[in-house]
């Protein structure tokens, strides 16, 4: 088994009524990480500022975003994360487009991401809502 710990810096403002936010992630392993681990290994990764998940070993990510909750009842948002990874992974980013629908007690969240993993690109839609207590 190889163990992951990551390392997170986060940072934010807000300047009138945008919020501007950023979250570096450094990844380090307990082993050497070997071409033949990937093989025995899967790994499946949550990276901060992605829906989706992926397979791989992070190097270190980075992820900025800006939201606009001040907007009456629909909070827009946009996010940008790259990723880098260990052995000869390429590198990848995703685009995210959301917004946020505030019901009072139903929070409704619709988003639509763009995922580049070096290689190719997919697109993901996703819906979601949340009670608030």
């Amino acid at each position: 088994t190889i163990n992951q710990t990551d390392l997170s810096f986060f940072a934010g403002a807000k300047v009138l009524s945008t919020q501007l936010s950023g979250t570096y992630t450094r990844s380090s392993y307990d082993k050497a990480i070997a071409a033949a681990s990937i093989l025995a290994v899967p790994k499946v990764e949550n990276i901060t500022g992605l829906n989706n998940v992926i397979q791989g070993f992070p190097e270190s990510s980075w992820n900025f975003g800006l939201a606009w909750p001040s907007l009456p009842m629909v909070s827009p948002f946009l996010s940008y994360t790259k990723t880098t990874f260990k052995l000869s992974q390429k590198t990848s980013k995703a685009y995210m487009a959301g917004v946020t629908v505030d019901l009072s007690m139903v929070a409704v969240n619709a988003v639509y991401e763009l995922y580049n993993n070096g290689s190719t690109k997919d697109g993901f839609y996703s819906l979601g809502a949340g009670l608030r207590f």
